[in-house]
């Protein structure tokens, strides 16, 4: 990959992190333990970053993926939708050995993850001696990074990132661990009660978890609640965002809705620089609702007119 080539497209936001093709298996009927589960099965383009990009696209911006793919089918699958959708993929690595990622979900019949496998290899190698020459020239207006990258990239990119804005969104429990101590460089960190309680705390002590967190360089922290919301702080002042649910409500996958309300915080900080984070957080909940209705990890139903 030549950097310099890539960094002469001017972008509104750099998504750097996991590219994969998403597997879901949706039960029938109740899963049962230990048994053999009939299911529906579906594959698509997916990966935290990947969808995020996806996501900003559909929503008009500019948009640059940085991220790592095996030399194979699964790699043009996953890339090629978005280049359809004028996404810059130039900064994505290919490596010469190793399989595209992939992620497994196993959904009950009610559309609720039960269990996710992932095969991350590639992007647990992307260290900053891999990143940086295809940084070195970058300069989005903003930059997403997801916690599937390394500790010592997510490290590096909150000091490479010092002066600019820097999202960073959690991906899993086990991986909240990778988490920088130093986090001056970041501006909004985002993720969810279970994320939240693996570095100690609960949406009821939001409060606490900030001043740590700000303690460390943090400047905004958003939980995202499932239905009972958003709770986000800046400032200090903790803010809780109930949703508005519609009556009729039909949830068919809830995976990809934490992705989609990552795109929206960043188009709405983008489009609205003025704005308190709850109003930001209010807009990009309409994305999350509107995902969690749709099968598809990114529903093409994302306009720009929703942000």
């Amino acid at each position: 990959m030549n950097a310099s080539i890539a960094s002469k497209i001017e972008i509104d936001v750099l998504c750097i992190g996991g590219i994969n093709l998403d597997r879901k298996l949706k039960a029938l009927h109740a899963l049962l333990s230990g048994s053999s589960n009939p299911c529906v099965a579906s594959e698509s383009p997916g990966g935290v970053a990947r969808n995020v990009a996806e996501n900003l696209a559909r929503l008009g911006l500019r948009v640059g993926l940085c991220g790592q793919v095996g030399r194979d089918a699964a790699a043009e699958a996953v890339l090629a939708p978005l280049r359809a959708l004028g996404v810059d993929t130039r900064a994505c690595l290919v490596a010469e050995s190793g399989n595209t990622g992939s992620y497994t979900a196993v959904l009950d019949a009610q559309g609720q993850l039960v269990m996710g496998m992932a095969d991350m290899a590639l992007t647990e190698m992307l260290t900053p001696d891999l990143l940086a020459p295809l940084l070195s020239a970058q300069s989005p207006k903003l930059w997403m990074a997801d916690m599937n990258l390394p500790a010592s990239s997510l490290a590096w990119l909150a000091q490479r990132t010092l002066g600019a804005r820097l999202v960073m969104l959690a991906v899993s429990e086990p991986k909240m661990d990778r988490l920088p101590s130093d986090l001056r460089g970041v501006d909004t960190l985002v993720l969810n009660r279970g994320e939240l309680a693996a570095i100690g705390f609960s949406e009821n002590d939001m409060g606490s978890a900030f001043a740590k967190l700000h303690a460390a360089g943090l400047q905004r922290l958003v939980v995202t609640l499932g239905e009972q919301g958003v709770a986000c702080v800046e400032v200090g002042e903790v803010t809780h965002i109930k949703p508005e649910l519609p009556a009729n409500l039909q949830v068919a996958d809830v995976s990809g809705a934490g992705d989609a309300f990552c795109a929206g915080l960043c188009a709405s900080y983008l489009r609205y620089p003025a704005d308190a984070l709850a109003q930001h957080a209010k807009r990009a909940m309409r994305l999350a609702l509107l995902t969690v209705q749709s099968a598809q990890t990114v529903s093409p139903a994302i306009t720009p007119d929703l942000i």
